[in-house]
């Protein structure tokens, strides 16, 4: 069992104090800027401590490990300086807002030997390793491209009331849901992807984005948008025939489509979305590892050099 404290008790976090109780560990402590929000969430998910200090949290020799949900452009801040106080960090993806800000996460993370590890959820489903291992075992062939794509109507009440309509605190459909799509596509096109070009729709933020790539001779693309609703899917697309995974961003259903016919596969969360992300960073915490092989600091690092990448290929 491990103690974790939550900073920032959003929609989110409510289902991941869930899935905390679901996977047997203690919800210890959370903290926020409000007291009224603050007791509702403790009343829902019942804790030893409620701060509204985020400082009071982090240097609580109670807590085991950090659970961070806040809005994107506090991330960095917040995990160096939980890692500084001796926590282990999960955070919520994207774990920074650009390359720069995941390197001084690293840095942070091996000057003060605290885990961290970017909570990119779809990485962590049963579905996702069904599909990796029939895309390595071969199952469709030579992997030829790429398609992940994921879109959304975001009601226009958030249209400036949000972090997530604000370019400087990490809003955008490119940060909220492409991190998902480039951590789908980076295991193949590698960390180095070039990219083409790139199409997008402007409003409070980047509305839409679809942006094309390549690396290791394999073509991709990526697909989100705040402005209309698109499947959330992952399409693989090989010699020999094709593996569709959706949702993309935390998948449990695959359609492997062959010349001879088509198979789906129904593959349930071992709980629920979160919990598999939780058993790894438990894990990780039991064996007192230094990071994730799921997930790695390289990964996320590598991540948020692509999304950097497509941000600069945005035509004017």
């Amino acid at each position: 069992m491990v103690r974790y404290g939550i900073i920032g008790a959003g929609k989110i976090a409510h289902r991941f104090a869930d899935s905390l109780s679901r996977e047997g560990d203690e919800l210890y402590a959370i903290s926020g800027r409000s007291i009224r929000k603050m007791e509702a969430f403790a009343e829902e998910h019942p804790c030893q401590k409620v701060y509204l200090s985020h400082e009071e949290l982090i240097e609580d020799p109670e807590v085991e490990a950090v659970y961070l949900s806040l809005p994107n452009f506090m991330h960095a801040e917040w995990a160096c300086k939980a890692m500084r106080h001796g926590k282990a960090v999960l955070c919520e993806k994207p774990a920074a807002l650009n390359e720069a800000e995941m390197n001084e996460i690293r840095s942070v993370s091996e000057e003060s030997h605290m885990l961290f590890m970017e909570a990119m959820k779809n990485r962590f489903t049963p579905a996702f390793h069904r599909a990796v291992w029939l895309l390595d075992s071969g199952a469709i062939g030579e992997l030829k491209s790429i398609l992940v794509r994921n879109g959304f109507v975001l009601a226009k009440e958030r249209y400036g009331t949000s972090y997530i309509t604000n370019p400087e605190q990490g809003g955008g459909c490119l940060l909220d849901i492409g991190c998902y799509g480039v951590s789908w596509l980076q295991k193949y096109l590698g960390n180095d992807l070039r990219i083409i070009r790139t199409e997008i729709r402007r409003g409070p933020s980047e509305m839409y984005v679809n942006s094309r790539m390549e690396g290791n001779g394999i073509d991709g693309q990526l697909i989100v948008a705040f402005d209309q609703s698109i499947p959330s899917q992952a399409v693989f697309t090989g010699t020999s025939g094709i593996l569709e995974v959706f949702p993309m961003h935390r998948p449990d259903h695959i359609c492997l489509k062959m010349a001879k016919g088509m198979r789906e596969e129904s593959i349930p969360y071992e709980g629920d979305d979160f919990s598999g992300e939780i058993r790894h960073f438990d894990r990780l915490i039991a064996e007192k590892a230094s990071g994730s092989d799921q997930m790695s600091l390289d990964d996320s690092i590598a991540c948020a050099r692509i999304l950097d990448r497509i941000r600069a290929s945005f035509p004017e």
